[in-house]
């Protein structure tokens, strides 16, 4: 008697569970570079302006803190 009583709040608690487990869900959002970033500035008063160099000499600009995305130029080269 005492296993099923166990079985039954367990099985009625199962889906509280599982929601309070699903409530720390991370929003985000994918962006694809040309190649892997070399350098990256925050700026701004609130730094809420992000400008992001690739290897490949791509600048890319997000005025949201990363929110959306342009790429500007491909103007620079690499020398060294």
């Amino acid at each position: 008697m005492r296993k099923q009583i166990l079985l039954i709040l367990s099985l009625l608690l199962a889906p509280t569970i599982l929601n309070a487990a699903n409530t720390d869900a991370v929003d985000f959002n994918k962006y694809d570079l040309d190649s892997p970033v070399k350098d990256l500035m925050w700026c701004g008063l609130n730094n809420e302006f992000i400008l992001v160099l690739s290897e490949k000499g791509s600048i890319y600009r997000s005025r949201d803190r990363g929110i959306s995305w342009k790429k500007l130029q491909s103007a620079l080269t690499l020398s060294g």
